[in-house]
């Protein structure tokens, strides 16, 4: 499960997907924020070093990227909708 976790972003929506248990699809247009979190629940991440993304008016879902993949991903969701906020 933990080598099929993954994080995409394709045209205006970022997969999450982590293993064959958990499959979501966020439109990015619907993303409020980002932001850096120690939450203890469960979540497709693989540490404890999460990112908190919340979107929709009361959705939200922990991912963790790797340091390097961070500034990219970011990135990738400022460029398709700039009024994402990052906390």
């Amino acid at each position: 499960m933990f080598r099929n976790t993954c994080y995409e972003i394709n045209d205006q929506q970022s997969k999450i997907t982590c293993g064959f248990l958990y499959n979501l699809t966020v439109d990015i247009n619907r993303i409020r924020s980002i932001q850096d979190s120690r939450n203890l629940i469960a979540s497709p991440a693989l540490s404890l070093d999460w990112q908190e993304i919340k979107f929709n008016k009361y959705d939200e879902v922990l991912i963790s990227l790797k340091d390097a993949d961070k500034e990219e991903f970011y990135l990738k969701i400022k460029q398709i909708d700039p009024q994402v906020q990052f906390l």
